[in-house]
């Protein structure tokens, strides 16, 4: 229907912009709704996800009211002392923290544990040997680093960061990693304090190396592992030994981090000094565990706090 004057119809104009209102504002309080249901279901999966961290902290079995005694050092087994015939098995003669760190001997004793690897668990196939494959995978990770602070802003965030290792790594190569934390804990103390000296430690041992791995690129590693939900999961699905390993090493790169200014998600590193000093002195099966107290004492006191008996 027209205007008399030819013009369009005024009534049929308002209808058209009152549907068109009445539209948008439909579809705000639906997108509001919307949103309001998304975050709701992100909060649930992240206070899902902490019920389960804090479930797998607490030992079956154990009385949580009762209080236990941490564990010391054993001060009677000095580290020269570590089953030296298994550690030649698997690296050749072994090296000490206390004696100066060799670059040759350290790249030595690397290969020789891949080689130990694809001798022992069958890894490594065709033109492509363990430590090819590793370096591969460090590669790979470097490019493709977990989520820290985007972590919970959404749901896909939250389940991408979980399997974050399996989506860049795949299964075949993980058949690798689960072959190294296959190892017992003597293999593994001594197979990351290698690592840590050879790739990171110092200028790490460019020469022989090739190139260090980036802080950057550790950092991100070590801020997954200390302050994720998904960090935290994975850990606590790990063996008691790895997982004080794990922190550990990973309060090792956030203080080189600190050092370097490159502490960009701004991590309180004090706490994680305790949960890491917390975790080793509960261990009575960590062979260098009186070195890495005493470690964490000097962080302890270069940050502030007090420090560990």
């Amino acid at each position: 229907m027209r205007d008399p004057s030819g013009g369009p119809n005024p009534a049929r104009i308002i209808i058209v912009v009152v549907a068109l209102v009445l539209l948008a504002v439909l579809g705000y309080f639906g997108w509001h709704r919307f949103m309001q249901w998304h975050e709701q279901e992100v909060r649930t999966a992240v206070d899902r996800e902490k019920q389960k961290i804090e479930q797998q902290r607490e030992e079956p079995g154990e009385d949580i009211f009762k209080s236990r005694k941490p564990k010391q050092p054993d001060k009677e087994k000095p580290e020269q002392e570590i089953s030296g015939r298994r550690l030649e098995e698997v690296f050749g003669e072994p090296v000490f923290r206390d004696q100066d760190i060799d670059c040759a001997v350290l790249e030595q004793q690397i290969k020789s544990f891949f080689e130990y690897l694809e001798k022992s668990k069958g890894i490594g196939s065709g033109e492509k040997g363990a430590y090819e494959i590793f370096e591969e995978m460090i590669n790979d990770l470097a490019m493709t680093p977990p989520l820290v602070s985007e972590e919970t802003r959404n749901l896909s965030n939250l389940l991408k960061n979980r399997a974050h290792f399996f989506r860049v790594l795949g299964k075949e190569r993980i058949k690798l990693v689960l072959a190294v934390l296959g190892f017992d804990t003597e293999v593994l103390e001594h197979a990351m304090d290698n690592f840590y000296n050879y790739f990171v430690a110092e200028n790490c041992c460019e020469d022989y190396s090739g190139s260090c791995i980036s802080d950057e690129t550790l950092y991100e590693f070590a801020a997954f592992f200390l302050d994720t939900l998904s960090g935290q999961s994975y850990l606590m699905r790990r063996d008691a030994p790895i997982r004080a390993l794990v922190y550990y090493y990973s309060v090792l790169v956030l203080d080189r981090a600190i050092e370097k200014g490159i502490n960009s998600y701004g991590i309180d590193i004090r706490p994680r000094i305790e949960d890491a000093a917390g975790e080793i002195r509960d261990r009575n099966d960590l062979r260098f565990q009186r070195r890495y107290l005493e470690t964490l004492d000097e962080l302890r006191e270069k940050y502030g706090g007090a420090p560990a008996d």
